[in-house]
């Protein structure tokens, strides 16, 4: 029997996963470690080193997905995965229905709805330091910021910004970018922004009560990323004020057409 002790990264992951590959390992044979403490019986280094072998680019693209779910039993499911890839079922990942694989399809799906969450409930908050400086606090479910810190690097590749998270935070710099340990909310709901005076302004401004639809707003916009968002404070009074402003909207136009 191999004990695995906590894997740190995909990258750590697939080293070892090579390995057992190499000496075709049952999944049977290894227990995981799914607790995220150090182990003492971990002996998975007494393995032959691993040489090259040959893995599809879909299930390296579907692997390096799921390796940022929060699930640690995911380097588990992982190698089933891999070792039936390997050794029972070539085409494995075609059969959707497969337990083993509907589990990483949905883990998948997960990464994916984070990911573009993220994206879209980012706020920052300007610095005003030696040069201007913008900080972000967000909570995701899973460990994606390095999957989409890419996009706000492309996106404000002129700005100096920060974005912290629960677990880790990274810098941007216009030339670099520096990653770091886990981030501390208070840093961020201590600052005061300027521009949220403005944000709000816009943010009711754009409010069509006649398209209000609160269920599929709050499947949008889920009510836990409502607390850093600086545009939540004025949902609850546009939902109640609604109706009446939808009514006085109507009103008015009948008086244009008249």
């Amino acid at each position: 029997m191999y004990y695995v002790d906590t894997i740190e990264s995909f990258e750590h992951w697939q080293k070892l996963a090579r390995s057992f590959i190499f000496n075709q390992i049952s999944p049977r044979d290894i227990l995981w470690n799914h607790n995220g403490q150090q182990s003492l019986w971990a002996n998975s280094n007494l393995l032959e080193p691993a040489q090259k072998i040959s893995v599809s680019r879909q299930f390296i693209h579907l692997a390096k997905t799921v390796a940022c779910h929060q699930d640690n039993e995911k380097w588990e499911l992982l190698y089933r995965v891999l070792y039936r890839i390997q050794f029972e079922k070539k085409h494995l990942l075609h059969m959707h229905h497969d337990p083993d694989v509907k589990k990483l399809l949905l883990m998948s799906k997960a990464i994916a709805r984070d990911c573009h969450k993220m994206k879209a409930f980012v706020r920052f908050k300007e610095v005003k330091k030696k040069s201007d400086c913008f900080i972000s606090w967000y909570e995701p479910d899973h460990c994606i910021l390095d999957r989409v810190t890419p996009f706000f690097k492309n996106r404000f590749a002129s700005m100096h910004w920060v974005i912290l998270t629960p677990y880790k935070s990274v810098a941007w710099n216009t030339k670099t970018l520096t990653w770091g340990g886990p981030g501390n909310s208070s840093i961020y709901t201590q600052l005061t922004d300027q521009t949220e005076e403005l944000w709000d302004i816009f943010y009711c401004s754009i409010f069509n009560p006649n398209r209000l639809k609160v269920k599929m707003m709050k499947s949008e916009m889920p009510v836990r990323f409502w607390k850093n968002l600086p545009e939540s404070k004025n949902i609850q009074s546009l939902i109640r004020n609604a109706q009446h402003e939808s009514f006085k909207m109507l009103e008015q136009s009948k008086k244009t057409k008249t």
